[in-house]
């Protein structure tokens, strides 16, 4: 297939982010060891030992933030002049690259499961209670899309000898890339079962979602083209000229 340009000045689009956010770990899990003993009686009335608490749960921590997309490239800056052009008309590709999209955040992890308490017994009736849950982890942030590239302002001068511009030209800028969604936060630990068997220490503390972007990227600057007759280049005389479009 014969390309779109025969003269293509045009900016590279933006690589893909590879990169991945750090991922949050879960609380780790409390096993027996995290649960309380339970009462024991004494010889007769009495109570040996009161049953002693849960442990709490481990918390998870925060997810990563994102990655911001890379910026897609300017139009190239260049002169090209023909002494002699003949041949068909063409067209010149002066666009501004695309930006690639941002990565976003890693969820929060969850926290683990507070331990149960001790039970009690028929004469340790003193309460205990059971671990608290392990507090989520908060999501990471997403990030910003990358820019698009500017393009570029084509100037064509060309000879008298040719009746039409033999050049025309595409001058848009990059589109921008997207940007990315923050992680959202773990899910906490329950709470532990009391000492009296029926009843459940408090969950871990919520964790929170990670923050939107709040800028926009930019779609790059079009250019301008321009042609006209120019007796100073000759009969059949060619001069391209293209100089990337500046951003305000």
């Amino acid at each position: 297939m014969a390309p779109k340009y025969l003269l293509d000045a045009s900016g590279k689009d933006a690589a893909k982010v590879t990169e991945t956010p750090v991922q949050a770990l879960n609380g780790a899990a409390l096993g027996p060891d995290g649960n309380g003993k339970d009462g024991e009686n004494g010889y007769f009335f009495g109570c040996k030992t009161e049953p002693t608490k849960g442990q709490p749960g481990n918390y998870g921590t925060n997810g990563g933030k994102g990655f911001p997309g890379n910026n897609g490239g300017d139009c190239w800056t260049m002169t090209i002049t023909i002494d002699n052009f003949s041949g068909a008309p063409f067209q010149v590709g002066a666009l501004g690259g695309k930006g690639s999209d941002a990565v976003g955040g890693a969820r929060g992890g969850d926290g683990s499961d507070g331990g149960d308490a001790g039970k009690n017994t028929t004469h340790c009736k003193t309460a205990a209670p059971g671990g608290t849950g392990g507090a989520a982890g908060n999501g990471g942030d997403g990030e910003l899309g990358g820019n698009g590239g500017n393009g570029g302002n084509v100037t064509v001068s060309y000879g008298t000898g040719l009746a039409t511009p033999p050049v025309t030209a595409e001058t848009r800028g990059g589109t921008a890339g997207l940007n990315s969604q923050p992680g959202s936060f773990g899910t906490p630990g329950k709470g532990g079962l009391n000492s009296d068997g029926q009843t459940y220490a408090s969950p871990g503390g919520s964790g929170v979602s990670g923050k939107s972007p709040t800028d926009t990227p930019s779609t790059g600057q079009t250019g301008n083209f321009s042609a006209g007759s120019d007796a100073r280049l000759g009969p059949n005389g060619l001069k391209i000229q293209i100089v990337t479009q500046l951003g305000s």
